[in-house]
């Protein structure tokens, strides 16, 4: 049974998400070249992509540079529910009926089971696929997917959807949060990917109060799908069966797409702190010792404003997708998920001028 765009979950007498049967799901797997070259195994690393986007994001310049410098086997599949094939829809929804907004986070609950079946499909038999399998040093066949080590990263709304995909997931245990926050209500004001939803939203009601009505009452339906309904579930009261996960925050101060803002509230839900040497002091959050372990936040400061205000910053000089791209972030990154430590790889605060 395909879930169709515009639609929201199946659910029984009670209310709850009732099974309509089975679906396909495209996805796609990339195995760096150290590991055929080497006769090894490395681990799953899932990656989440960005708004409005698709797997295809999993192809980027360099994510392939750190699967291949750390042998991550990489796996990705489309967010259903606000991915790329889901734009049309929900503008229509915007412009003719925005009593139908649950159909967005109600189809990303569709997609975070999908991301769950993802993780385990290549856990599980996928990993002794054929075209998965090589020669160790030896001569011996062995699989070049390590399934005792599963991780995930994500960035932008990957980042986002990624704190309620790390609560549900029961096969991952570390995850890293690239320019990450919420909630929404808060994000989607001070975002520049808003805006041109904002304007569809201005035709229809010229008051901003009307909008900004809106978006709070909505967000009581995207806390179902999205990091403000699972914060606690993470690691301070887990799920029932699942173990607590920790996770390391990378943002870029100055973000026009998605507010700092909302990465200082995710990490105050988790229980973290501020990575050793932090830009700046942030309300409620403190300094951890270098290499602790916990789940914690890292600020890139690039030289930029961040409007007090309820608006984004300047989209001019966008951070957005800087820190990932920094070395010193991506040996965090795996050193994070490789040993759950906290590391600073910057020397002193991380600041790029350049």
């Amino acid at each position: 049974v395909e879930p169709k765009r515009g639609t929201v979950l199946s659910r029984d007498e009670n209310g709850m998400p009732m099974y309509m049967g089975e679906t396909e799901r495209e996805f796609t797997v990339i195995v760096p070249r150290s590991l055929w070259e080497e006769g090894r195994s490395g681990p799953i690393l899932q990656y989440g992509h960005g708004l409005m986007g698709s797997q295809n994001e999993v192809r980027s310049g360099y994510l392939g540079e750190v699967a291949n410098r750390y042998g991550y086997v990489l796996i990705a599949v489309d967010w259903t529910g606000m991915a790329s094939d889901d734009l049309s829809a929900i503008m229509l929804m915007i412009v003719e009926d925005v009593g139908q907004f649950a159909m967005i986070p109600e189809r990303c609950q569709q997609g975070l089971v999908e991301f769950v079946a993802a993780m385990q499909l290549i856990g599980g038999d996928l990993s002794l696929d054929a075209e998965l399998m090589t020669q160790d040093p030896e001569g011996n066949p062995i699989s070049v997917v390590d399934t005792t080590q599963r991780y995930y990263y994500g960035n932008s709304q990957g980042g986002i959807l990624g704190a309620p995909y790390v609560a549900l997931a029961p096969d991952i245990d570390r995850a890293v949060l690239g320019v990450a926050g919420g909630p929404y209500s808060v994000l989607l004001p001070r975002s520049e990917d808003f805006a041109s939803y904002f304007l569809v939203f201005k035709t229809m009601y010229p008051d901003y109060m009307d909008i900004s009505l809106w978006l709070g009452l909505m967000q009581t339906l995207w806390d179902s799908a999205e990091p403000s309904g699972y914060l606690d579930s993470i690691n301070l009261d887990p799920l029932p069966g699942n173990t607590p996960k920790e996770v390391l925050v990378q943002v870029a101060i100055g973000d026009s797409q998605v507010s700092t803002l909302g990465a200082h509230m995710l990490m105050r839900g988790v229980g973290g702190g501020l990575i050793a040497d932090p830009t700046r002091d942030i309300w409620g959050l403190d300094e951890l010792a270098d290499g602790a372990a916990g789940s914690g936040l890292v600020e890139w400061d690039y030289g930029l404003e961040e409007p007090f205000v309820s608006i984004p910053p300047n989209k001019d000089t966008d951070p957005h997708g800087r820190t990932r791209k920094e070395f010193e972030s991506q040996e965090q990154l795996h050193h994070f998920l490789s040993t759950g430590e906290l590391v600073n790889f910057c020397d002193g605060p991380c600041v790029n001028l350049d």
